[in-house]
């Protein structure tokens, strides 16, 4: 066992599928997207700092609803997700630094 890599087999082949760290981290630097089942294996701010997430509607509602709370200038409360395959999932907090960031290997 002496000199083998976690996560890779005796013959150097990795022991489970998807994206490595580094091919993760080199979509991120890019500005790339990954999919969405490379996403839930990240960490993501958005679960825990984006507010409301849900559909445009849902996280509309909940902007408007808790407008005087917020004291906010703009008018439209969702925002699309950024660094992936999110489909039709808003956030009502537009996170620029670190919303998606690499699990420890």
């Amino acid at each position: 066992m002496q000199g083998r890599q976690k996560g890779l087999k005796p013959d150097g082949s990795p022991t489970k599928r998807g994206f490595s760290h580094a091919e993760i981290q080199q979509v991120l630097e890019s500005d790339g997207q990954l999919p969405l089942r490379e996403l839930l294996r990240c960490r993501v701010r958005y679960f825990s700092d984006g507010v409301a997430l849900g559909s445009r509607d849902f996280v509309e509602n909940m902007f408007q609803a808790n407008r005087d709370r917020l004291n906010v200038k703009r008018e439209v409360g969702a925002r699309q997700m950024k660094h992936g395959e999110w489909g039709d999932t808003f956030v009502m907090r537009d996170l620029r630094l670190e919303a998606i960031s690499l699990p420890s290997p």
